[in-house]
């Protein structure tokens, strides 16, 4: 935990599959395909993605139909993991200013531990997770310490070889062409706060830069 970096590799075997929550043939194909891509490539997208991102102090996310969520990104970096980072790869992300995320966010399937929540509005203010569309989810974030429902990271699938979400947020974080957000610790990578957990919600929408 002391390390600015590291690299994490999970293999495609019967065995880890255990922690997915699917079938071991599904989790090897899905997992293989994810490993076989073209890093060099990968590495290319997320320059491209970012280029627009650059010196953005402010972003929106737009999700549903109309969810809009705020993020300050004032003094934070991108990152890019393209192969050096979490293996499989496939991700840019950042750790916005804690106490500045305001909105709502939409998510057709929101999963905690293994359980699939269909329609799911998260609002957020302050940076703070504190109202919820689903009741047992709501109740999830109530049963939490307050540092384990702060939003700490934002960040965008570039994995082409993954396409469709499975539930495994391994995977489904870097789907291309999904977005995901995380509540609890970042210090790891230019984050402030501190925190027993790190967990992702995976969606589908719009990132949208405030310009001066």
């Amino acid at each position: 935990m002391n390390c600015k970096r590291f690299t994490q590799i999970r293999f495609p075997t019967e065995e880890n599959a255990l922690e997915s929550g699917l079938v071991p043939e599904e989790y090897i194909e899905r997992m293989t395909k994810a490993f076989d891509v073209d890093y060099e490539e990968i590495q290319k997208a997320c320059l491209e993605k970012l280029q627009p991102l650059d010196g953005i102090k402010r972003v929106m996310l737009h999700t549903g139909e109309d969810c809009v969520l705020y993020f300050d990104l004032s003094g934070r970096s991108w990152h890019i993991d393209a192969g050096n980072g979490d293996l499989p790869c496939g991700e840019i992300y950042i750790a916005p200013v804690e106490e500045d995320t305001n909105g709502s966010v939409f998510f057709e399937s929101l999963y905690l531990d293994g359980i699939q929540y269909r329609d799911v509005n998260l609002d957020i203010q302050n940076g703070e997770v504190y109202v919820s569309s689903n009741m047992e989810v709501m109740q999830y974030f109530d049963q939490q310490p307050k540092e384990n429902r702060i939003v700490c990271e934002l960040g965008l699938g570039m994995n082409p070889n993954i396409t469709n979400l499975c539930g495994y947020t391994v995977l489904d974080k870097k789907a291309a062409g999904t977005f995901h957000i995380a509540v609890g610790a970042n210090t790891m990578f230019g984050g402030k706060n501190e925190a027993s957990c790190h967990t992702d919600f995976v969606g589908r929408g719009r990132i949208e830069a405030i310009k001066p």
